[in-house]
């Protein structure tokens, strides 16, 4: 069955502050815009063969985030995840099914906003504080909108030419948005944060 029309239908009555991305693939993926340049995001991946619905949350900064690890512009999480606590958790679990009807399908989805309701209000209000308390993610925004969007042009092929290595891209802005945030970080920041510098310069200049 056709499940992208009446999954829309149903954010569009029971979430309606979430917009749905009609260009997003493969998941469908429904966002809302917050002050200071966030977005709550809702992705659901759909599985076909097993009738399966899997949401994934996220709080971040690019407005183009479809599914995938959100670091280090965002953090994302799984239901069980945030139910057990836990980043390990069985493939299963993120996996709500459904029968094969428009009322089946109705029902579980239910279920996925009930869970939605008990789960991401808490994980949201985290997630923004989180992100808001990392100071190299801080850093790395506020230094990327002193370069301005002609200096920028050419990123996507410069990382495509060194086999999208980001430690290799040589391009003039990431280089130096690069070495401002390197040169920002203190003694006092752990070292989890600044192993993402490259990624977060790059990320931070395309996506934000």
């Amino acid at each position: 069955m056709n499940t992208k029309t009446p999954i829309a239908q149903f954010f569009a009555r029971k979430l309606p502050e979430f917009a749905l991305d009609a260009q997003s693939r493969p998941n469908l993926l429904f966002r809302r815009r917050l002050p200071g340049r966030l977005f709550e995001c809702i992705a659901i991946q759909r599985d076909s063969k097993s009738n399966g619905l899997a949401p994934n949350l996220a709080v971040t900064y690019s407005p183009f985030w479809r599914g995938e690890p959100a670091v280090p512009l965002g953090i994302d999480r799984g239901f069980p995840e945030l139910r057990q606590n836990n980043r390990l958790v069985q493939a299963i679990d993120h996996w709500y099914f459904y029968q094969p009807t428009v009322e089946g399908l109705n029902a579980t989805l239910e279920q996925i906003l009930a869970d939605y309701h008990l789960l991401a209000i808490p994980f949201f209000a985290r997630a923004h504080t989180e992100l808001l308390d990392d100071r190299v993610l801080q850093i790395a925004l506020h230094e990327a909108a002193t370069i301005p969007a002609e200096s920028r042009i050419g990123l996507p092929e410069s990382l495509a030419a060194v086999g999208h290595v980001v430690a290799k891209c040589d391009h003039p802005a990431f280089l130096a948005l690069r070495d401002r945030i390197r040169a920002a970080c203190t003694d006092d920041i752990p070292e989890e944060q600044k192993k993402w510098v490259n990624r977060l310069a790059y990320d931070a200049l395309v996506f934000v």
